[in-house]
């Protein structure tokens, strides 16, 4: 059922521990006949979240460490994909589908996180050798959760809390025009490469997981959690909000003016 929450996939139920671990999760899911949560988590081509403040605030360049986590669902693309034909950067971009970015087109830009065309999992940064992705498929109409890390040397890709990527990459420039995005790429001043499905959660810290990190996820809000607290700084429960034009808040408390709350926009409102 198209669900909001921490849902895992066929192969994290293997096992009395990831029996258990499902049936936990599954008791913080939202259930399927709640269609306001749906409505409000909803992307397509014509939605996308801004986070404020995320040009300076949320960048990482140079060797800077960071992760994030997505819960999203995937529904059918609704127009056919393109082939690339003179298209600038990685032909894996191509037809595919952004969960979050800090890009700027083929510009600029530190961290992208999204799905090709047949829904491998990709994780960018903008150097050599420029991008990691699975040989994992990413099912229609699952709920499943995405989490990209990179420690100053590795980056790596994990998928229902399971080890899926990594590959070594070294320091990048430093990007503070670009915004973040959840849900599209700023393509100059406009939006590409949207999501199409429900996005109900994003966290992001300022440091790396390791894998008992990751794998703490499976049970854990990182809000409350001791150790999944630290260095969060932002966590985004996009259905928790009164309206769809109600601002995406950022539920960790920062110190300072910057709070990265989310503005849900619709195609046509202006972003720069």
């Amino acid at each position: 059922s198209c669900t909001p929450g921490r849902r895992r996939s066929s192969e994290e139920r293997r096992g009395e521990d990831s029996s258990r671990v499902l049936s936990q999760a599954s008791a913080r899911m939202i259930q399927a006949s709640n269609k306001k949560a749906l409505e409000l988590c909803h992307f397509d081509q014509s939605k996308h979240v801004f986070l404020e403040g995320s040009e300076a605030g949320l960048s990482f360049g140079e060797s800077a460490a960071f992760a994030a986590e997505i819960h999203f669902y995937c529904e059918p693309n609704s127009e056919p994909i393109e082939p690339p034909g003179h298209q600038q950067g990685p032909a894996q971009w191509h037809g595919h589908q952004v969960l979050l970015s800090k890009f700027n087109g083929c510009v600029s830009g530190e961290y992208r996180i999204g799905l090709d065309a047949q829904r491998h999992v990709i994780f960018q940064r903008e150097v050599a050798p420029w991008i990691v992705t699975t040989t994992d498929v990413i099912p229609l109409r699952e709920w499943h959760s995405i989490v990209c890390t990179y420690d100053g040397q590795f980056m790596r890709i994990y998928i229902d809390c399971r080890h899926a990527a990594h590959i070594a990459c070294g320091p990048q420039k430093t990007d503070l025009t670009s915004p973040a995005l959840l849900g599209a790429d700023l393509c100059g001043y406009a939006t590409a490469h949207h999501f199409e499905g429900y996005i109900s959660e994003c966290s992001l810290w300022q440091r790396s997981l390791d894998a008992s990190e990751v794998k703490a996820l499976a049970t854990s809000n990182p809000l409350s959690h001791k150790t999944l607290s630290k260095d969060l700084i932002g966590y985004w429960c996009v259905y928790q909000r009164e309206g769809l034009r109600a601002p995406v808040k950022n539920a960790v408390r920062l110190v300072g003016e910057e709070q990265f709350h989310g503005q849900y926009l619709v195609e046509g409102a202006p972003l720069l």
